[in-house]
């Protein structure tokens, strides 16, 4: 599908979990990129390719009805490098004890 897609504001993005409605006709896709900086731009083009996306799946999966997608930022790397920076502020500041 990535061969399908030619917006090069996605190169700098990935898909990171995918949650699917009790009836499978929403799809809610997560995505992260290494570079904060970019989100915008990278949620503007996955909602100008989501049409697309959803052909090339309805061309792939093997089902009735493809699921409506629904792209959502996550925030997990960020938490992550937060969560990181805690512990060393906070390593530091007993060792300095």
């Amino acid at each position: 599908m990535r061969k399908d897609i030619a917006d090069s504001r996605l190169q700098f993005m990935t898909f990171t979990k995918v949650d699917l409605n009790a009836d499978y006709s929403d799809a809610t896709i997560y995505w992260d990129t290494f570079d904060p900086e970019k989100k915008e731009s990278i949620d503007d083009a996955l909602k100008s390719v989501s049409g697309k996306l959803r052909s090339s799946l309805a061309s792939i999966l093997n089902v009735r009805h493809t699921p409506a997608l629904n792209f959502k930022y996550d925030s997990q790397y960020e938490s992550e490098l937060a969560i990181s920076e805690l512990l060393d502020n906070e390593s530091k500041k007993r060792k300095s004890l």
